[in-house]
């Protein structure tokens, strides 16, 4: 990316000219470095993955380093500053599509998801729910920030089992679909 990017304390990077989000104006902080090789093992397999949540677009990045030449990443935000100053230079890879919402033909058009984006229980439960709908059975959904309660509470709401969790800088929830 042409981003002069900084270094959270924490380690995810962040952009000094965010706003931040818009719900709460907290800026973005994006994966951190340790958790970008894992990100990407775990899609690694993946022909088609749904991102709720571009933020800033490094995890979008990290996915794709690992997907097969022919997969694909739709990358899903409502923001208009993440539309305007982090979609340009995603664009700029063919391979992945920017959105601010899903669409009806995406129910069950996915093999993964990574969600992060509003960290508030109701929008994790209503973004997990999105996921659940646009994965196969046997797909993998994965959620950022696990170390935080109202993420796991977010994710209780939609889950009937919990998933398994990786202790990283700010944690990842994994979710594997049944198979049908």
């Amino acid at each position: 990316m042409i981003y002069p990017w900084k270094r959270s304390p924490e380690g995810g990077s962040y952009l000094e000219t965010d706003p931040g989000e818009t719900n709460s104006r907290a800026p973005r902080i994006s994966i951190a470095p340790d958790e970008e090789p894992i990100l990407a093992r775990l899609f690694r397999d993946s022909f088609a993955v749904l991102e709720i949540g571009t933020g800033l677009g490094i995890s979008t990045l990290a996915i794709l380093s690992e997907l097969p030449l022919a997969g694909r990443i739709v990358s899903i935000d409502p923001d208009p500053w993440v539309h305007a100053t982090i979609w340009p230079a995603l664009s700029l890879h063919r391979r992945i599509e920017t959105r601010a919402s899903l669409l009806p033909e995406d129910a069950g058009a996915f093999d993964g998801c990574f969600i992060d984006a509003d960290h508030q229980a109701e929008a994790v439960a209503l973004d997990t729910a999105s996921a659940l709908n646009s994965v196969r059975p046997g797909g993998i959904i994965v959620l950022h920030d696990w170390n935080s309660e109202a993420v796991r509470m977010g994710c209780r709401r939609a889950f009937a089992g919990a998933p398994d969790s990786m202790n990283t800088t700010y944690g990842l929830g994994i979710f594997r679909r049944p198979p049908a």
